[in-house]
């Protein structure tokens, strides 16, 4: 798992990001109606505002999708708040609603592309 810290000078981003390595299951929200399959992806870095993750096929901007990441080592308590348990058996889910800031072929894996992306709510 892949876990430091990075702000690059010239970045414009607002929150600093963290590297880490985390199953993702997404699909697009476009019609509601008639969801579309479920997808598998790995997260690569998380920030105070979204996450950027590997997936299969790219995103136009501004798309919509539902994330699910799961988090080892972590436990939600009954209140809600996320406990750390360091024990990989232990895994606490989060889903929210994201849109798609931007998008590229990976420079590092070949055949999927990075795909960032926004949190816009909390599912659940």
């Amino acid at each position: 798992m892949i876990d430091s810290t990075e702000n690059i000078a010239g970045d414009k981003r607002l929150h600093e990001r963290l590297r880490k390595s985390y199953r993702v299951t997404y699909r697009r929200m476009e019609d509601l109606s008639s969801p579309s399959p479920a997808r598998e992806g790995v997260v690569i870095d998380v920030s105070g505002g979204g996450f950027c993750f590997l997936a299969g096929e790219p995103f136009e901007e501004n798309s919509r999708l539902a994330l699910l990441v799961e988090f080892p080592g972590w436990l939600a308590d009954e209140h809600g708040d996320w406990i750390v348990t360091h024990d990989e058996k232990d895994v606490a889910r989060l889903e929210v609603l994201v849109v798609v800031t931007r998008f590229a072929a990976s420079r590092t894996v070949p055949g999927r592309f990075e795909i960032g992306v926004r949190i816009c709510g909390r599912i659940g």
